[in-house]
């Protein structure tokens, strides 16, 4: 009985340490890697709240971004911003955007945004915009994620409408939002 008992006590011990080795000792490697993520070379971005500023309040990018990180602007908001230099990025479907945009706006629909990050300057802000703000909101929270500063107009193409802003079609007519 006591053979017995201590060759079950060494199977037990040889598969903690198995189960240590093989699952958790990895684990706890990843997690010390991942740290705070400086060994990733990600930067902090530091953001004021003012109409040309209202870009980006959170104090670092290597957090997690939640829909709470990505900050409403109204169009007025918006339109300054974008008279400041800032890109105002459409990132509604092709349709959407051929029946009418905004003249300033640079076009990237939502479901291409990740793979053509990179065709943003990483120092570039940017106002989002869709129909109604809730894709523009994906697209800000995509777009914190790589470090860009970006703010979300709320209400999208339809409250820009709405505040006495022109949309356009492509040959420059006057456009509709569909």
């Amino acid at each position: 009985m006591r053979i017995l008992l201590n060759q079950s006590i060494r199977s037990v011990y040889s598969k903690l340490k198995y189960f240590t080795v093989v699952l958790v000792i990895p684990i706890l490697l990843f997690v010390v890697s991942i740290g705070d993520g400086s060994s990733r070379g990600e930067t902090t971005h530091n953001g004021t709240r003012d109409a040309r500023e209202t870009i980006n309040e959170n104090s670092e990018n290597s957090k997690e971004i939640g829909m709470s990180d990505v900050v409403d602007v109204d169009p007025q908001e918006g339109h300054e911003l974008v008279l400041a230099g800032v890109l105002l990025l459409d990132v509604r479907d092709q349709d959407e955007w051929d029946a009418g945009h905004a003249q300033e706006a640079v076009h990237i629909p939502l479901s291409d945004l990740e793979d053509r990050v990179s065709e943003i300057a990483p120092d570039q802000k940017v106002v989002a915009i869709c129909r109604s703000g809730v894709r523009s909101a994906r697209a800000a929270k995509i777009l914190l994620k790589y470090g860009i500063d970006t703010v979300n107009l709320a209400g999208g193409t339809k409250a820009w409408v709405d505040a006495g802003f022109p949309i356009v079609k492509n040959d420059g007519s006057p456009g509709k939002v569909i």
